[in-house]
């Protein structure tokens, strides 16, 4: 398990506080104030008092929003020696596929979350291959763009195909979606209309390099992000870089040299 940092002097009151943010779990989309269960477990250390121990842990509120898991077996992992056992209890738990509102909606490992300023929500259903929306006004969940089970790379509307969605943000500048497709190796944007293009990198062609449009290459990227210029950022799982596309559609490197991991802060690669 990884080293958890030095934490600096923290106030009690601020640690009581929930703030609840969407995360996603297994084969649900929760909302849930759940910090890295190493973060919390020095946090707790660092607290003398039972009383107050038990009135951090006791505030943590988990409420799925979508999606119903089902529990198949549940199986304790070993803690690190002094850090509470139930902090590290896994649950395996099965997936599926179904559209309806909050309680009848399906989902199978999904990978982001994203939410317009009207409320809509949007989920790259990894497994499931595809990309599903709710609106407020509608309140159940449905297919945005690709068609669910099947995995592939095709642009379009009703033909578009997506191959392990990761990660997706919602650009506010042109009111589309921007998808992670970390199996297909490519940037994708989806209009509110659900038509599918590809911003950068070849369909189902890993490597590394900048350029425009096709021309550039990925490898498994999985975290993205836009600013209010509609810059678009993306972290490489294999590449071990981080990644922008302007404007314009041209792919630089920021940050990390490709094919080479490691840790060493510095500018460029």
């Amino acid at each position: 398990l990884p080293l958890v940092p030095p934490l600096p002097p923290l106030h009690l009151t601020r640690l009581a506080r929930v703030i609840v943010i969407p995360v996603l779990t297994k084969n649900t989309v929760s909302q849930r104030a759940e910090p890295n269960s190493l973060l919390l477990a020095q946090i707790l250390q660092m607290i003398p008092s039972k009383r107050d121990r038990e009135s951090i842990t006791g505030s943590l509120k988990i409420g799925t929003l979508a999606g119903r898991p089902e529990p198949q077996e549940a199986e304790e992992g070993a803690a690190p020696r002094g850090k509470p056992k139930t902090f590290f209890q896994v649950a395996k738990w099965t997936g599926g596929f179904a559209n309806g509102d909050d309680e009848a909606a399906r989902f199978r490992c999904p990978g982001g979350i994203a939410e317009a300023e009207n409320g809509t929500l949007f989920v790259s259903d990894a497994y499931n291959h595809c990309i599903r929306k709710k609106t407020p006004d509608c309140g159940s969940w449905e297919v945005m763009a690709g068609k669910p089970g099947d995995k592939g790379f095709t642009d379009g509307k009703e033909e578009a195909r997506f191959s392990y969605p990761q990660k997706i943000a919602f650009d506010e500048k042109s009111g589309d979606l921007i998808v992670a497709d970390g199996g297909s190796h490519t940037i994708r944007r989806v209009t509110q209309e659900g038509v599918v293009s590809t911003l950068a990198g070849k369909g189902g062609e890993a490597g590394q390099m900048d350029g425009k449009g096709e021309d550039a290459r990925f490898n498994r990227p999985i975290g993205i992000a836009v600013d209010a210029q509609g810059t678009i950022y993306v972290a490489e799982a294999k590449n071990h870089t981080i990644r922008a596309i302007s404007s314009e559609g041209v792919t630089t490197t920021l940050a990390g040299k490709a094919g080479e991991e490691g840790y060493v802060e510095g500018k460029g690669e």
